[in-house]
């Protein structure tokens, strides 16, 4: 859209057409950043734009036309929104765009403990029981974060709970009960 403003802009110098495409385009790019799409998706789609963005300014030959301006603006604000994508996936917890918050499908049992559920995460993430979609084991985090979300818990630092639960005199308590629970099954 700003691509085709900027070229008849070029031609007959019309500001509030350009304007427009401009607001318009500002306005597409905060609701990419605010959209439910992966962030690696996000980071594609910007980075295609800044292509089409940079061939444009590359090829304004007249720096002092409007259009270089408003180009240029475009540049710097897909750079900011990139930044923004960038901070949310390093930093979860900044995320400005609050999603509807999942009810979690079931409850940790009153006798467990979510050091009990983590003595588990640690375990498959060791064993690298789970995958990601793209067949990368997940960090401890983000299996973590998952695990709290379908038991209903929070599990305050799971680095710090992994290091109590390998550094604890009964190391394997939980692992204990479930392999005694599998042999009291099988006997019945």
């Amino acid at each position: 859209m700003l691509k085709v403003e900027v070229r008849e802009t070029k031609v007959n110098q019309s500001c509030g057409q350009l304007e427009a495409a401009h607001d318009r385009f500002l306005i597409r790019i905060k609701r990419i950043t605010g959209s439910c799409i992966s962030p690696i998706e996000k980071l594609r789609q910007f980075n295609r734009t800044m292509t089409v963005l940079s061939w444009l300014k590359a090829n304004i030959k007249d720096r002092s036309l409007i259009c270089h301006y408003y180009v240029q603006s475009a540049i710097s604000a897909l750079k900011f929104e990139k930044q923004a994508v960038l901070l949310q996936i390093e930093y979860p917890g900044l995320n400005e765009f609050s999603f509807p918050k999942r009810n979690p499908p079931f409850q940790l049992s009153p006798q467990y403990t979510p050091t009990d559920l983590m003595e588990c995460i640690v375990i498959f993430h060791a064993m690298h029981f789970f995958n990601t979609p793209n067949y990368v084991p997940p960090s401890l985090k983000q299996l973590t974060q998952e695990f709290e979300h379908f038991c209903g818990v929070h599990i305050k630092n799971p680095d710090n709970a992994r290091w109590a639960i390998l550094h604890r005199s009964n190391l394997t308590r939980f692992v204990d009960m479930m392999r005694n629970t599998l042999i009291a099954l099988s006997q019945e």
